[in-house]
């Protein structure tokens, strides 16, 4: 894999790039800031390979978390040609992760040299010789080095060195057998960065692996994953990623995993970050809610304040949820929840003007009926306009990169929602 920065901001670090040269698919070629399609046993969720065909044609990587792919290890072995065939996406880059950004990871459970991983069956320890066979098996276009990544914002000092110290040995272990290997070779290695929110520990640990020749850089351990981390606040994780990507090399491609709001992902991009996982636009979907957040220039919310309150929602959403105890009916900034019995008799699209599938087809009113009746058909529409209309939102933020104009782009998100 190689990947390339073609310009870079003149007002932030935010950079546009391309990941290509993948061994399998040598004609794929991936823009950067890029999102990373999220999935769940190698399918994305609620889509079959033809419908996510009807969300996008443009190449799109897929992110396989080890919790849910751990049990193909022994049949892979046997198949030998990969993953992404054995999945049927032998089109598409692979990219393998240690952890499912979309599910919150117990704590508590690694242990000094192996990382717990969280599959249906249970847990499974995974120490970085048989996380390397693994991965010598799935035969990934990209993968991320095994980890402690177990910190978050209130993880004390013994924590963060405990974590560092596993991390940086996984690393070294994990590096000295991918540099061995003959059938990873073509495969990019991605070092997980630790240290908690503690700075220097940051800082130093990031100096220790930039030392060392890998593809890219996922700055790990700022949160638990999971739903919570799209109501964190970015301000608090900001000097962390500040100091970090300084000390990084500028040419390395970096990423970062998580639940993050779309202002958030706004903020990274100005920090120089190249990719993130698609785990927000499914856990919209899961709560029954269609995202309608503005973007396109020209777009303007209707009825919603542009400050954000308590827990990332707007003021009026915090309003309704102190006098509703019905919190199944909230609606978040970025969202409409077609729960509400309010959209049983709208009969427009789920977002006025998008091209999706499911808004060229079908109505709030009909998405709302699904729902109300747990119809499997109502999350399948919802993931495929939540995904069209991330992958869209990408799309600008890489012209608003390119044209300088990223200040603007954050505006209209802070307007919020479309009704």
């Amino acid at each position: 894999m190689r990947f390339a920065i073609s310009a870079v901001s003149n007002t932030s670090r935010a950079r546009l790039g391309s990941l290509s040269c993948f061994r399998r698919i040598p004609d794929i070629c991936l823009e950067t800031p890029v999102l990373l399609l999220h999935s769940k046993g190698g399918c994305i969720p609620h889509l079959t390979l033809d419908v996510l065909e009807l969300v996008s044609k443009d190449p799109l990587c897929i992110q396989l978390p080890l919790s849910s792919t751990i049990s193909c290890h022994i049949p892979l072995q046997e198949f030998k040609r990969g993953i992404g065939d054995f999945i049927g996406m032998k089109n598409n880059p692979i990219y393998c992760t240690v952890q499912d950004p979309a599910n919150s990871s117990p704590v508590g459970y690694n242990e000094l040299d192996k990382v717990s991983i969280w599959s249906r069956s249970g847990r499974e320890p995974v120490d970085p010789e048989r996380y390397m066979d693994i991965m010598e098996s799935f035969l990934p276009d990209m993968y991320q080095c095994l980890g402690d990544g177990e910190t978050d914002i209130n993880s004390t000092n013994k924590r963060i060195l405990k974590s560092m110290k596993r991390s940086l040995d996984m690393f070294h272990k994990c590096l000295d057998r991918h540099k061995k290997s003959e059938v990873l070779k073509n495969s990019a290695f991605l070092a997980l960065l630790q240290g908690g929110y503690d700075i220097s520990s940051r800082v130093s640990f990031a100096k220790d692996v930039s030392a060392s020749d890998v593809d890219g850089y996922v700055i790990d351990g700022l949160h638990g994953n999971g739903e919570e981390v799209e109501f964190f606040e970015y301000e608090k994780a900001k000097p962390v990623i500040k100091e970090t990507i300084k000390v990084l090399p500028e040419d390395k491609f970096r990423v970062v995993h998580g639940c993050w709001s779309p202002e958030a992902v706004l903020h990274l991009v100005e920090e120089g970050i190249d990719a993130f996982d698609s785990s927000f636009p499914f856990i919209v979907t899961e709560r029954g809610a269609a995202l309608t957040f503005c973007f396109k220039p020209g777009e303007e919310s209707k009825g919603c304040p542009s400050s954000l309150g308590e827990n990332g929602m707007n003021e009026l959403d915090s309003a309704h949820l102190k006098s509703d105890n019905d919190s199944s009916l909230k609606e978040y900034m970025y969202e409409i929840n077609l729960e509400n019995k309010k959209y049983a008799d709208d009969f427009g699209p789920l977002l006025k003007d998008c091209s999706c599938y499911c808004c060229s087809q079908h109505t709030r009113a009909y998405i709302h009926h699904l729902i109300t009746n747990k119809e499997l058909l109502a999350r399948v529409l919802l993931m495929m306009h939540n995904l069209h209309h991330y992958l869209e939102f990408f799309k600008e933020i890489r012209r608003a990169i390119k044209e300088d104009s990223l200040r603007n782009l954050k505006v209209r998100i802070s307007q919020g929602k479309t009704e």
